[in-house]
């Protein structure tokens, strides 16, 4: 019986020693989808911060008159304080422009980008309305 004692000495701390590699790789694993998940929670919060601010400006730019609804009169439209804060280097672009098949119609478009979470240009989110002068 001393023999097989002997044979085995030192074999429990290996086995304690890959248990604890292992255990290492399983942290480290876990870690890593933690931070991707992060980054995708983050990027997915961007995009929806964006689509409202979107509709916003939007609401915005369709609340007005005829006469205030012009390329020079549209630039004072942007984001709000919570929009600039958490989209970087958010740009929003309001453009009209003026039909040529249709009198007295212009196409709107909205269009804003920002920089996501690794720093690159994300997507953007774009939206289009017409609008029409009404008779009043």
């Amino acid at each position: 019986m001393k023999r097989r004692l002997r044979n085995r000495s030192g074999s429990v701390l290996q086995e304690a020693l890959a248990a604890v590699g292992m255990g290492a790789i399983v942290v480290a694993s876990i870690a890593q989808l933690l931070a991707v998940a992060s980054r995708q929670w983050v990027a997915s919060e961007q995009r929806s911060l964006a689509v409202r601010e979107t509709g916003n400006a939007m609401e915005e730019v369709l609340s007005r008159p005829w006469a205030g609804v012009q390329n020079d009169k549209l630039s004072d439209i942007g984001l709000s304080q919570t929009g600039k804060e958490l989209l970087p280097d958010a740009k929003l672009k309001v453009t009209a422009i003026a039909s040529e098949t249709e009198k007295d119609s212009l196409q709107i478009r909205i269009e804003l980008d920002w920089r996501n979470p690794a720093g690159q240009r994300a997507a953007p989110v774009r939206l289009v309305a017409w609008r029409y002068r009404s008779e009043d």
